[in-house]
């Protein structure tokens, strides 16, 4: 079936920022003078912000409210979103390639819109996309295949005229198990899925260059 919509991820597709998540725990620590021997940081990679904060006050003994933690952890990730987190190579041009061709784009993304807009605009990326879809505001995650049902039904589409493009392979497990076209993409990140991204999507891309 042909597409009638391409839903982009962006952390990891669009934005070079999976690496920011990676060492947020560690960044964090280095921030509030802790030192890490110990590499603790790292344990924190799959836990949600909030369970992060929570995990490093009982660790260290924090004095620190949770909230004045997360509000540490929160300015510094919009610093990044806001100011410099990059566009990856050839996503913009990418964009404005399937916008010409007059495809329509639309973004799924687990950050918080107003990060997602602020890097989106801040990279020239934003214009280019008709909805964005936030885990938030449709309360369900992306390795879930509702998020991309639901999603399709916004769109007045069936997920079989939707194409995910996404570097997360639970994401791709998902959007597949949804019924969606899905386009994989290489990230410094998913090394170790990328065998396994390349047997469940439809195309599995080095670089978006390869689009």
């Amino acid at each position: 079936m042909e597409t009638a919509a391409y839903l982009f991820d962006m952390d990891g597709t669009l934005l070079d920022s999976m690496g920011m998540w990676v060492h947020v725990g560690d960044d964090f620590l280095e921030k509030m003078g802790i030192p890490d021997p110990d590499h603790l940081g790292a344990e924190v990679i799959t836990m949600s912000m909030r369970q992060s904060v929570q995990f490093f006050r009982e660790k260290f003994h924090l004095p620190q409210s949770e909230q004045e933690l997360m509000d540490k952890v929160n300015a510094m990730v919009e610093e990044r979103y806001f100011h410099s987190l990059p566009a990856k190579p050839g996503a913009k041009e990418l964009l404005e390639r399937l916008s010409r061709q007059g495809k329509t784009l639309v973004l799924a993304t687990a950050t918080d819109r107003y990060l997602a807009e602020a890097a989106l605009r801040r990279t020239g990326m934003l214009s280019y996309f008709s909805r964005i879809f936030t885990c938030g505001e449709m309360d369900l995650p992306k390795d879930d295949p509702a998020f991309f049902q639901k999603a399709a039904a916004q769109l007045q589409l069936s997920p079989q005229q939707i194409t995910v493009v996404d570097d997360a392979l639970y994401a791709v497990r998902a959007a597949r198990a949804a019924g969606c076209q899905v386009i994989g993409v290489a990230d410094g990140e998913n090394l170790p899925d990328r065998p396994q991204m390349a047997l469940l999507a439809n195309r599995f891309l080095p670089t978006l260059a390869a689009f």
